[in-house]
């Protein structure tokens, strides 16, 4: 059972005061410090936003040294809260791997399914986007989940559907994000066309010929 406070993570006006403080203090060390020891001061009050950024705080090293294992254990613990970020962000360390981290592919697309099913139970479409790039991404390769390129190309389209969406809501990297989707989009698009083409040639090859 969740124990974060409901209005603590529902303000919006609260939210915009960490995000704020987290932002302005990169690249500052002393700010960044005082961030970290206010993220982590509130972490104890269990709100998913304060701890996944708390994660980031551990993980790239602002106002701390870096410590993998903290942010891992930080990302978990908001995820488990419901944080969809800290969610997608998990998915990312299993499906790339790393010193600390074994490679698994089945568990990245188990958090990114997780993931997905948060973001339209919220109705999150910030997110959103996101988490289907990435599921497109593991359908296309066949990466903890069965290879599914007609699938792929579905969630690359809600992916640049989703990013359109972001840009009108200032985001302005979206169109770097909705350039690339659509880039793999025509390389799956072109995959499918060969392979139907490959297999009418087999099919034509397999019949049988007659010479009269």
């Amino acid at each position: 059972m969740n124990s974060y406070k409901p209005n603590f993570y529902s303000n919006p006006e609260i939210i915009y005061s960490f995000l704020n403080k987290f932002v302005s203090a990169q690249n500052n060390p002393e700010a960044e410090r005082e961030a970290f020891l206010s993220f982590k001061k509130s972490s104890k009050e269990d709100n998913p936003f304060v701890i996944g950024k708390l994660a980031t705080f551990y993980e790239q090293g602002y106002g701390t040294r870096k410590n993998f294992k903290k942010a891992i254990s930080c990302y978990q613990r908001a995820a488990e809260l419901g944080d969809i970020a800290s969610l997608i962000r998990l998915g990312d360390f299993y499906y790339n791997g790393n010193d600390s981290l074994i490679q698994d592919y089945d568990q990245a697309f188990d958090y990114y399914h997780e993931a997905l099913r948060l973001s339209k139970e919220k109705n999150d479409c910030w997110n959103a986007p996101l988490i289907y790039e990435r599921i497109a991404c593991c359908l296309s390769y066949g990466q903890g989940a069965q290879f599914d390129p007609q699938g792929a190309i579905t969630f690359y389209e809600y992916a640049i559907s989703g990013y359109e969406q972001r840009f009108e809501q200032g985001d302005l990297d979206a169109p770097f994000d909705i350039e690339r989707c659509e880039e793999t989009l025509d390389e799956i698009e072109d995959f499918i066309n060969k392979l139907e083409e490959q297999q009418q040639e087999d099919l034509n090859d397999s019949q049988p010929k007659y010479v009269s």
